[in-house]
Formats: structure tokens, C-alpha cells, sequence
């Protein structure tokens, strides 16, 4: 399967690593908006993203991994879905820019599975903390995040969509320090007890590997997907 990236930062690395390391994968297509255009990544061009059109023309990469930015996904998706399926790793996504690009997914006859938070592990958080907030509907509940001091978006995307799995209040406290790759938890308290639910990332990696197992999950299928549907959650 030929995989394209965009957005080569520190996760579009880590996964264009990991992609060259798979018998099935091949890595074909390196886009970012920051390229001069004289880089390689994995040996393979890091093009401009103002190239994006004719790379993905000639490439032909069956999915494009997108782990760029909220601004810079919206504005790419009508050209990355009229050429492939796609793998949306961006947080920080708006409700309007996540619904046009379902649109688009759908005009185009493509597949896309969109998430804050490619991590195995996560997504299975977001299932649990859904079955605990059935179950203690009167429990208060908070949640704490952190990452590291360069993120831009806080609270998180994965920290927004586990309050929207609990779909009650729940007040978000976010930390920006060091070098924290990702840490979710999320707390039930009543007067008498206490419950923790807690996602910690130790590396970059484990977001790169979920991806890959997206990107190999909507290869010729139709419709947006989340990563509860790669799990079989």
C-alpha cells in the first residue's frame, strides 16, 4: 500500500520511520507547508504544499496521512480527497471544518478516518469513560491534561472529545511543560469515592502506529470513520 504524509514535523517523521520499516507499506509522497523543497524525508522528497496537487497526481499514494495543522488540513482536504484516502490526524479541528471534510469525503467517494488522538490505547478510553459516565451519572467528573511546552492548542482535541464522550459537564485543566508527550486523565468523584481513568504516552510512536493501522483499516472504503471503528469497538 503506498502511503503519502503531510505535515513532516516530529509526528510525520516518526511515521514515515515506521511506514519504510512495514513489508506492506510504501512511503511515496512527503508534503509540508514549511519544505524548501530540497529536503528528503526516509529518502523519499519532501515537497512544498504548494506542490501538493501535482506530488499526489504523480505519486498515487492510496492513503495521505495528515498530521499538519487544523487551518492546513481544512484548506488541503478538497485536494488530498479528489486524489485518496485519508488518515486525519490534525487536533485542533473546528465542527465546521470537520463536517466539511466529511462533506467532501462524500462527494468525492472517498474514505477518511478522523481522530484527535491516533493512540490504541486512547481510543479505548474514549469507549471506558463512556461506559463509567453511564454508570455514575452523579458522580462529579474533571479532566486533566498535559503536554509538552510547544503545543499550540489547548485544552486538547483528545481532552475535548472525552468530554464529549462523558456528555455531561466536565471542566478541562490543561498543562503546557517540558517535554510531556501526552498524558489524559479523566476523574469520577462522589463524596465517598473516587475513580481515575488514565492514558499516558510514553512515546511519539504510539500515535505513528496507530495511524498506520488507520491507513491500512480505510483503504477503499467509503465514509468517515473514527478509530473506534479500526479497533472493532
Amino acid at each position: 500500500m503506498k502511503i503519502g504524509i503531510l505535515g513532516c514535523g516530529r509526528m510525520g517523521s516518526m511515521i514515515a520511520r515506521m511506514a519504510v520499516a512495514e513489508k506492506d507499506l510504501e512511503l511515496v509522497a512527503c508534503v509540508d507547508s514549511d519544505s524548501p523543497g530540497e529536503g528528503e524525508l526516509c529518502g523519499v522528497k519532501v515537497s512544498r504544499a504548494s506542490e501538493l496537487e501535482q506530488v499526489l497526481r504523480e505519486k498515487k499514494p492510496d492513503v495521505v496521512i495528515d498530521f499538519s495543522g487544523a487551518d492546513a488540513t481544512a484548506a488541503n482536504a478538497p485536494v488530498v480527497l479528489r486524489h485518496s484516502d485519508a488518515v486525519i490526524g490534525t487536533t485542533g479541528l473546528s465542527a465546521a471544518q470537520t463536517g466539511e471534510i466529511g462533506r467532501l469525503v462524500g462527494e468525492n467517494g472517498r474514505g477518511a478516518v478522523i481522530s484527535p488522538n491516533m493512540a490504541l490505547g486512547v481510543n479505548v478510553l474514549f469507549s471506558v469513560v463512556e461506559q463509567v459516565a453511564r454508570a455514575l451519572p452523579l458522580y462529579d467528573v474533571e479532566i486533566v491534561e498535559a503536554h509538552h511546552r510547544t503545543k499550540k492548542d489547548a485544552p486538547s482535541g483528545t481532552a475535548k472529545r472525552l468530554a464529549e464522550k462523558i456528555g455531561r459537564e466536565a471542566p478541562i485543566h490543561a498543562i503546557r511543560a517540558g517535554g510531556i508527550v501526552g498524558d489524559h486523565t479523566v476523574i469520577f468523584a462522589s463524596q465517598t469515592e473516587r475513580l481515575e481513568l488514565t492514558h499516558r504516552a510514553h512515546s511519539r510512536e504510539a500515535f505513528a502506529a496507530g495511524a498506520l493501522a488507520a491507513a491500512r483499516f480505510v483503504k477503499g472504503k467509503k465514509g468517515v470513520f473514527s478509530m473506534k471503528e479500526v479497533l472493532g469497538l
